[in-house]
């Protein structure tokens, strides 16, 4: 080997590890960066708990649930009684009545024809607002039933009243969104550019979302939030603006 091609292959060595160095002082940056943005969003989650936790329901309050809840037909002896049903986080359900820890409540929302254990937030729309067991079906009161045009599919209004614990509730569903915003730009705008929430239309955000998440940290309820916000403020959402229709 002579003495320039030597010098040639340890120079050739030096930028490569430079260029390896460099590559892992950007993954170091980046994985610091979604440090600080995830601290971000669960300290706003824990203002919004405390914030819930001081939260007075009265009859004819509108809340918005933070985490999956569960609800009953009647009212249950205590919290660990097998539930009805399930509340999923950002529904919004109208206070009938306050009884000590335990709040009656009706949501509304479609049901569509041959999925009636699912509680659709719009018509057309598969945007989760509740999930049934046989008991809390059979307690779904129905309107009158549409078809929707470019599907084909049978939708029908639904109302169901049930109760629920007097917790992880809060008024204002701007602030829910706006933890679901750093949120989202945490988990999917650390390695590229967040797409906007506009970019897809509410059911291609369930396959999009689910695409993503073996790359993101969240967790089974994050993600159910976060899937939530994603189709409310979808291109075809009328909600993408003023978050959501209230009951």
């Amino acid at each position: 080997m002579t003495h320039k091609l030597w010098h040639r292959l340890e120079a050739s060595s030096r930028r490569i590890e430079i260029v390896t160095l460099l590559l892992g002082l950007a993954a170091s940056a980046i994985a610091l960066g979604s440090l600080h943005a995830a601290a971000g969003y669960k300290e706003l989650f824990s203002e919004l708990q405390a914030s819930a936790a001081t939260t007075r329901a009265q009859a004819g309050d509108v809340l918005f649930a933070l985490v999956t809840k569960s609800l009953f037909i009647e009212r249950p002896a205590s919290a660990d009684a097998a539930p009805d049903g399930r509340l999923l986080a950002a529904t919004p359900v109208k206070v009938l009545k306050v009884d000590g820890d335990w709040l009656q409540i009706e949501l509304s929302g479609w049901q569509q024809q041959g999925a009636e254990r699912a509680i659709y937030a719009k018509q057309g729309q598969r945007i989760l607002a509740a999930a049934l067991g046989p008991p809390a079906v059979e307690k779904v009161r129905q309107g009158q039933s549409v078809t929707d045009q470019s599907t084909d599919q049978v939708w029908t209004p639904a109302t169901l009243t049930a109760w629920t614990k007097n917790d992880n509730l809060v008024s204002d569903v701007n602030k829910v969104w706006g933890y679901c915003e750093q949120m989202y730009n945490a988990a999917c705008g650390t390695c590229h550019p967040a797409h906007p929430t506009t970019h897809f239309l509410a059911n291609q955000w369930i396959s999009t979302l689910n695409g993503m998440r073996p790359r993101t940290s969240l967790d089974d309820e994050e993600a159910r939030i976060l899937q939530k916000y994603l189709q409310m403020h979808a291109k075809d959402s009328a909600s993408a603006s003023d978050g959501q229709t209230k009951p």
